[in-house]
């Protein structure tokens, strides 16, 4: 049987949203990180225009979006949602690599329409066991 998975996570300090930076940009190295597939994977969404060599842009670009914004932070708040969209493993057995970006543009698509231009970085990984979008 095939699964749609789904997980959000609300991201509340720069030091998160930098170590999600540093994964979803490939800036460290994990165990289940297969380095020699990390080339395939694909940047979606860019809107910020994040360094995506500098793990602590991400969050100083976000600050500069919401200072532009006349937005004030407060203790506890929610400074970004992480998504995580994937399958189970069954449903990408045997798919080529267009195929697994044609499911991944469409999930992209699906997040702009639920939440916009709010949407500001889309990432698939295709190097680890599962694909998955960030």
């Amino acid at each position: 049987m095939n699964n749609n998975i789904l997980r959000t996570e609300k991201v509340k300090s720069r030091a998160q949203i930098t170590q999600a930076a540093e994964h979803n940009f490939r800036i460290r190295s994990q165990n289940n990180i297969d380095d020699s597939r990390t080339k395939l994977n694909k940047i979606f969404v860019n809107t910020l225009g994040v360094d995506t060599k500098k793990a602590s842009d991400l969050q100083e670009k976000l600050s500069e979006f919401y200072s532009g914004l006349g937005i004030k932070e407060k203790a506890n708040n929610v400074l970004m949602m992480e998504f995580v969209v994937s399958a189970s493993p069954e449903f990408f057995s045997g798919k080529k690599i267009s195929e697994i970006n044609e499911w991944a543009n469409h999930q992209v698509e699906f997040f702009k329409k639920e939440f916009g231009d709010q949407v500001k970085i889309a990432v698939l990984h295709l190097d680890e066991k599962t694909p998955h979008l960030h």
